[in-house]
C-alpha cells in the first residue's frame, strides 16, 4: 500500500478550491496506480470538508481506496499518525511526501519514504518573493493583451 501525502498531489492554494494537481505529484500517482493494484491512501496535512474533499480527489481522477487528515504540523507527530494508519491498514509500502522532516521520522519509524520534490517548493532562501498568477488574473492577461493586440491594428477608415 503507498501513502501520499495531499501536498504531493496538488499544489498549495488558499483553499481547496483552489488548489491545482500537479503534474510530477500526478505521475508519481500512476506510476505507482498499477503496481501497487490500486492500494493507495491519501493523507492530507490540512482539515477539509470531507465531502469536497472526495469531489476534488474524484474530479481530478485520484482515486483513493482510504483518505485520513493528519492535522498535524510536528513531523513527529506526522509520522506516527502514518505509522497508524499502516497498522490499521496493512503494510505501508511507501510514504510519499515533500516535507524532509515528516519523512525522516517516517524512516525512523520503519516506513519506506519518498520525498517528492517539485519545482514549486522553494526553500525560504531561495524565494525571490515572485507571486504565481492565479488562473482568473491570467486570462485577465491574455483578454487584456488581445485587446492591445487589436487596437494597434485597428484603424479610423
Amino acid at each position: 500500500m503507498i501513502v501520499f501525502n495531499f501536498s504531493v498531489l496538488a499544489r498549495p492554494a488558499e483553499n481547496l478550491s483552489l488548489r491545482q494537481p500537479d503534474s510530477d505529484g500526478r505521475a508519481l500517482w500512476g506510476a505507482m496506480f498499477d503496481k501497487y493494484m490500486a492500494r493507495m491512501i491519501v493523507v492530507c496535512d490540512e482539515v477539509y470538508d470531507r465531502t469536497q474533499f472526495m469531489d476534488w480527489l474524484k474530479r481530478e481522477q485520484f482515486k483513493a481506496s482510504m483518505i485520513d487528515f493528519l492535522d498535524e504540523v510536528d513531523p513527529v507527530l506526522k509520522a506516527e499518525k502514518v505509522h497508524r494508519i499502516g497498522s490499521a491498514a496493512g503494510k505501508i509500502s511507501w510514504y510519499v511526501d515533500n516535507d524532509a522532516r515528516a519523512c525522516a521520522e517516517t524512516i525512523k519509524l520503519g516506513i519506506p519514504t519518498i520525498v517528492a520534490v517539485s519545482p514549486y517548493i522553494v526553500r525560504p532562501e531561495w524565494d525571490t518573493g515572485r507571486k504565481i498568477k492565479e488562473w482568473g488574473s491570467l486570462v485577465d492577461e491574455i483578454d487584456t493583451q488581445a485587446l492591445k493586440a487589436a487596437e494597434r491594428s485597428w484603424r479610423d477608415v
